[in-house]
């Protein structure tokens, strides 16, 4: 991880983490998908500069620009729960915001960075 990004975590209280905040506080049902997927929108539309932009969205079938939704970058450390995990990819690639998810490992102690730029 790079000195002064802004790291948040997935999910408060199940780690002690080196992030700036966190996505969600808690989360009650792990099947909430209606729920998670709502809570992490209202995060991504105040943390991300959420907004309208020309250019290839992510499906495209050719290369002309388009208005697509776009976003800040996001970097988060997960912290295991799968569903979570999930809804947070697919919310991110639906509004546009390139995501790099930190995952623990355990060999080094330190973190290893996924990349998802939409």
């Amino acid at each position: 991880m790079k000195n002064g990004e802004k790291m948040y975590g997935l999910i408060a209280g199940r780690h002690d983490l080196p992030v700036c905040g966190y996505i969600l506080d808690s989360v009650e049902d792990v099947h909430d998908f209606t729920g998670i997927r709502r809570a992490i929108g209202k995060f991504l539309e105040t943390h991300c500069n959420l907004r309208f932009e020309y250019r290839m969205a992510v499906n495209q079938a050719d290369d002309s620009s388009i208005l697509v939704y776009t976003g800040g970058r996001l970097d988060v450390i997960v912290t295991g729960l799968t569903s979570v995990t999930a809804a947070l990819v697919a919310a991110c690639a639906q509004n546009g915001v390139d995501l790099t998810l930190w995952h623990f490992n355990r060999d080094t102690g330190g973190y290893e960075p996924q990349d998802f730029w939409f």
